[in-house]
């Protein structure tokens, strides 16, 4: 037995009121200066409330966040604080002691007994105890616990605001989107100091991976640096589609109403990068407004019908930036756009590769380009290489993030090499086989071409049906340079779309067919020379002689 263990231990009560400094020293009321063994006294937002077990409070004082723990035992104080009565446990007898007692200073502070009911996400109180270590993480040990009043929402907006207002390019696009870049940086990095889960979905393209590597690594550079953990607090993960799919949106929200209930985390806040703008997000949008789920889009399609500056997926999310709604178009892809934002919502972020990789993926053409290009210190066909890399992993990767892996496209020249001629042998071997096939026509000075895409590509095996037609317009295009070149590629019931003009615009045309052919089902979305369109099987002869109509038409 050691000598001192029933030695008592110091009242922490006695010591944060007492008068003496010599008792005061270890007496903190900030969250970071805190080191185990001091005592801690302050008021703090409860950020997260877990149970069962003692009840484990995340709370945040402005200065950083900790762990609190309430155990029964201090409920029980605050109550006998409150009615005078004692109760006494003995097994399973239970012994109320209704002696009159005198009041102390203690129990005079504490009028109103709080029970964990009482305790809610969002709530301020002051509280107090001492700071131990639990699995090497500081936390407190609650020796009491009061309401409270303080503006935390007014001192984390005022921490949330971006230290960081110029571009890395010079860009009249980028200027006129300025207010709306640095009100989602705000709100992002809100959500990181709020201790709100953040959950990252972007296309799986080049693109919607350079957007969503981008936002997350921003993200976490300023958890690590305030010390908060990123453990279950940010989620990154595609979308197949260009638009919200349903299994995704039911999925999401599945898993993070289970989250919330079973772990207390807050409702997440859903980024959408390089998707989310097209009116087929509408449905999904809707939804997610139903459930609470806040939402911010950054995207660079096509949203629509744009009427006293809104679409119409605007009312349903709290941000949306899109270069439609500033006048511009598409050529300032979802890569370009997220970079920015990412140098917003943290000050030391500097990847200048991401941009120019996303936007030579995305085969953007605006002189905002060749300042990237320049900036990345790479060359035009390499950073187009890394564009093909990525494609190739994501069609692998589908659903799964591609964490560890699509961050070497960057930085290792082997798996470049070794993947990137890999995928060019692929084209090539495709393109080969194709070439007898392809038989084009002029339709109004425009070299029309048809491809049955299902005569040429394997099921689950690359390069995918947008891929090939992309090979096969791109070669047309080569030998067709002086007339527009609009290229389909078609199957059961859908068909892919590529221009090398604007003659036909994917969203007019989708907009066009909608009310042309009503029973069709018609559903899609793109840029003006890209996109896809799908509908019931039953109609793609229909489909495929509107488009020759239209395109007689110009």
């Amino acid at each position: 037995m050691r000598p001192n263990q029933y030695q008592k231990q110091p009242n922490f009560k006695k010591i944060v009121n007492s008068n003496d400094p010599s008792q005061n020293k270890n007496i903190k009321n900030q969250i970071r200066d805190l080191q185990p063994g001091d005592y801690y006294k302050g008021t703090v937002k409860i950020l997260r409330k877990v149970k069962p077990g003692p009840l484990i409070l995340s709370v945040f004082d402005g200065s950083g966040k900790i762990d609190a723990i309430a155990r029964d035992s201090l409920f029980n104080e605050m109550k006998r604080n409150t009615t005078g009565i004692t109760t006494y446990d003995f097994g399973n007898i239970k012994i109320k002691d209704n002696r009159k007692k005198k009041k102390t200073s203690q129990s005079s502070n504490n009028l109103k007994s709080i029970t964990e009911d009482d305790i809610h996400v969002d709530d301020v109180f002051e509280i107090q105890g001492k700071i131990g270590v639990h699995r090497d993480k500081l936390e407190i040990e609650l020796d009491s616990l009061k309401e409270a009043t303080m503006d935390f929402n007014a001192l984390i907006n005022n921490q949330s605001e971006p230290l960081r207002n110029t571009f890395s390019i010079k860009s009249e696009r980028y200027e006129a989107m300025k207010p709306v870049f640095l009100r989602i940086a705000q709100r992002i990095r809100h959500a990181i100091i709020d201790d709100q889960p953040i959950v990252i979905r972007h296309h799986n393209d080049a693109d919607g991976i350079c957007a969503g590597l981008a936002v997350e690594q921003a993200v976490l550079n300023v958890m690590e640096r305030r010390e908060l953990p990123s453990k279950n607090r940010i989620y990154r993960s595609p979308n197949i589609t260009p638009f919200f799919d349903q299994i995704d949106l039911f999925r999401d929200i599945s898993k993070f109403t289970r989250y919330s209930k079973q772990f207390g985390d807050k409702s997440p806040l859903l980024l959408l990068l390089d998707t989310g703008s097209t009116p087929e997000n509408h449905f999904a949008l809707q939804v997610l407004q139903s459930f609470k789920f806040e939402c911010i889009i950054v995207d660079h399609h096509n949203p629509g019908t744009i009427k006293n500056g809104k679409s119409v997926v605007c009312d349903l999310i709290e941000f949306h930036l899109n270069p439609y709604l500033f006048g511009y178009d598409s050529q300032t892809c979802g890569g370009m756009l997220c970079y920015e934002l990412s140098r917003f919502i943290d000050e030391e972020y500097d990847q200048p590769i991401y941009p120019a990789v996303a936007a030579l993926g995305d085969r953007c053409d605006i002189p905002e380009v060749d300042l990237l290009i320049a900036q990345s210190q790479k060359n035009r066909e390499e950073l187009f290489q890394m564009a093909i890399v990525l494609d190739y992993l994501a069609f692998q990767y589908k659903f799964d993030p591609g964490e560890g892996v699509y961050e070497k496209v960057f930085t290792n020249s082997d798996i470049l090499n070794i993947i990137g001629t890999k995928v060019k042998s692929l084209f090539a071997t495709k393109l080969e086989s194709m070439l007898p096939h392809i038989k084009s026509e002029d339709i109004n000075g425009i070299c029309f071409t048809i491809i049955e895409l299902e005569k040429f590509t394997q099921r689950g095996k690359y390069p995918t049906s947008g891929k090939v037609l992309g090979i096969v317009h791109d070669y047309i295009l080569s030998q067709n340079d002086a007339q527009p070149v609009f290229t389909v590629g078609y199957f059961e019931d859908g068909i892919i779309i590529r221009a090398s003009q604007p003659i036909l615009p994917v969203p007019i045309l989708l907009e066009k067919m909608e009310r042309k052919l009503p029973n069709a089902n018609v559903e899609g979305g793109g840029h003006e020379q890209a996109g896809s369109i799908k509908f019931i099987s039953v109609f793609g002869e229909d489909v495929l002689n509107f488009i020759k109509t239209q395109l007689q038409k110009i």
